[in-house]
């Protein structure tokens, strides 16, 4: 059986912005993320 290693350092929750007609909005996202 393969050893996994751990997970380490942060993990930051972001949220995924979507338009009126639920495609994700890439722009907000960019701008969110900066």
């Amino acid at each position: 059986m393969p050893r996994t290693r751990p997970w380490h350092g942060v993990m930051v929750a972001t949220t995924l912005p979507f338009r009126d007609d639920l495609s994700v909005d890439l722009d907000a996202f960019a701008d969110h993320v900066r």
